[in-house]
């Protein structure tokens, strides 16, 4: 959080995050698979915000949590991407 003259302003992820736990906290939707409901959210969120489709968001998004949580570095490709599709649907 910054400080401008004597006002607070919120980053970007400081807003998202809020957004995100008011989203969370006053509606449920059920999923399965690897998305929970606040990855549903923030896909949704990014996509309308960004302009862009919810199914690159949602590539990018599972990317990004593949890349931090597994450790490995995903490089996009058509063989890549299969084995990303691939390693998305064997997760528990």
């Amino acid at each position: 959080m910054t400080f401008l003259s004597g006002q607070v302003a919120l980053t970007d992820l400081e807003t998202l995050e809020e957004v995100l736990e008011c989203l969370t906290e006053n509606f449920s939707i059920e999923t399965t698979g690897v998305c929970d409901q606040k990855t549903l959210f923030e896909i949704l969120i990014k996509a309308a915000s960004s302009g862009d489709s919810i199914e690159n968001t949602a590539k990018i998004i599972f990317i990004k949590i593949i890349e931090k949580d597994l450790g490995l570095k995903v490089v996009i490709g058509s063989k890549t991407s299969a084995g990303l599709e691939q390693l998305i649907k064997s997760q528990p």
